[in-house]
């Protein structure tokens, strides 16, 4: 039915999904982490965080020749910031915009999503593919451990 001004709800939050959601959020925040780690300095465009087809996309192209390079120095820097157990910072500016920084105290940016508290709770994170596409390089990915939804 209709709701209306004054009328009780009550909301439930899947917390199972809402965890594995924010690890996939975190994943792609970590993945941009990681290409400026490995000295990439192409410019993030936009991100799909969902369990099918996960992935975030930067403006410039990664030549062929280099992706097989480029992923196994991707997957070895996020496995080593998973390892490392980096905890997740927030900041507010004094407009009000959080800034989100994980798995590094010094690359971030405004983020209003949900995310991990450090980054071993990104468990299982796998690069799967760089596809380049009308000037544009996608770099997907997928978390591993069995849990997506």
């Amino acid at each position: 039915g209709m709701l209306g001004v004054g009328d009780v709800v009550t909301q439930e939050i899947n917390l199972e999904a809402r965890l594995f959601n924010a690890r996939m959020h975190s994943a792609g925040h970590l993945l941009d982490v990681a290409m400026a780690l490995i000295g990439q300095t192409l410019k993030p465009s936009k991100g799909y965080h969902y369990p099918k087809g996960a992935y975030v996309e930067y403006i410039g192209k990664i030549d062929v020749k280099e992706r097989e390079q480029v992923m196994a120095k991707l997957q070895e820097t996020i496995d080593r910031l998973i390892a490392a157990n980096i905890e997740t910072e927030m900041t507010t500016n004094e407009e009000g915009m959080r800034y989100i920084k994980v798995g590094s105290p010094t690359i971030g940016c405004p983020c209003g999503g949900t995310h991990v508290n450090a980054t071993s709770e990104i468990r299982g994170l796998r690069i799967t593919r760089i596809k380049t596409s009308k000037g544009n390089t996608r770099i997907s990915y997928s978390l591993t451990d069995g849990k997506q939804r």
